[in-house]
């Protein structure tokens, strides 16, 4: 997905309905039949339907559906799931009713440059956001291992210790304070945080204890739920690797999440116009019992993904 809209240009390619909604399918794009552009507001409605969420809070109800909810996001090799999180953080970058969001976007996979590039070709600017102090990134690629950065210790009164700078896996509680610290200075005037993390097996790559990994999200998601915030969390999920270190992770984290959205391969192996599934599921916290877990099937596109009910996809029809 995201290569798909990095190196996108022009218009998107227009599909023979124009981009049209039925209520068996849902199309993304950046802009509708008559050329007139989406909002965010307007992408993923059947995703949002589906978590039982609305971009508007209900009359009776001026809280947003996604406060104090954890979102677990898996992916695998073969289906990449970061496509998602681009569409949480413009969502909730774009809700105006009450207080609204604000983002945090720890980056451990990709630079700023490359969120910034698929969110203007989904209508959201990040430095817009930004500079508006609704929006912050923290960079946690370039400084895994640094001094410096999110991973820092900004209490150190003095020169860090022998043992403290031998370590050699990122410090993730300097990285839990530096992300209340961004959040916090944000949050000030009642708005609601987001914190969304992409992703946290890439602090398990670099050699971070699992135990300070699994005490780290369950911190985050206590403090959203103190704030009526949201949590998205994406992790990789391939139970191919071997790696029992990460099975054990992902097990963990969907016990804590409120939402468990997996992102796989097509059951049925490749299918003519789709790209894969997303399975919304129900983690053990979730009270809503108007939710139901379910399948989808999606599209990846130039300037955005589709979304089918599964089976109603032309590529299967």
């Amino acid at each position: 997905m995201d290569a798909r809209i990095h190196a996108a240009a022009g218009k998107p390619t227009r599909q023979a309905n124009g981009f049209v909604s039925h209520d068996a399918r849902d199309t993304v794009a950046l802009e509708d039949p008559s050329g007139n552009r989406l909002s965010i507001s307007a992408m993923f409605p059947l995703l949002d339907a589906a978590l039982n969420w609305s971009s508007t809070p209900s009359p009776s109800s001026s809280v947003d559906q996604s406060a104090g909810r954890f979102v677990l996001i898996t992916d695998v090799v073969r289906a990449d799931g970061s496509f998602l999180l681009h569409h949480f953080i413009g969502r909730h970058l774009r809700i105006e009713e009450g207080p609204g969001w604000n983002v945090v976007l720890v980056g451990l996979a990709q630079a700023f440059n490359h969120y910034l590039l698929i969110g203007k070709k989904l209508g959201v600017n990040l430095t817009s956001y930004e500079r508006k102090g609704r929006f912050a990134f923290l960079d946690g690629l370039s400084n895994v291992r640094a001094a410096s950065g999110p991973f820092a210790n900004t209490n150190a009164k003095g020169p860090t210790s022998i043992q403290q700078s031998a370590k050699r896996y990122p410090d993730v509680q300097n990285l839990f304070a530096n992300i209340l610290a961004a959040v916090s200075s944000r949050v000030q005037d009642g708005s609601k945080p987001c914190i969304v993390i992409d992703d946290l097996t890439m602090l398990l790559y670099s050699g971070a204890p699992l135990v300070d990994l699994l005490t780290f999200i369950s911190s985050l998601n206590a403090y959203v739920g103190q704030h009526n915030g949201c949590l998205v969390v994406l992790v990789h999920n391939d139970t191919s690797s071997g790696d029992v270190r990460q099975a054990a992770m992902c097990k963990s984290l969907s016990h804590l999440a409120d939402y468990v959205l997996e992102v796989q391969g097509l059951e049925s192996g490749a299918t003519q116009g789709l790209h894969g599934q997303l399975t919304l599921g129900r983690g053990p916290p979730l009270n809503d019992t108007s939710f139901s877990p379910h399948v989808l099937h999606y599209r990846l596109a130039d300037a955005g993904v589709q979304f089918f009910k599964k089976g109603y996809s032309t590529g299967v029809l």
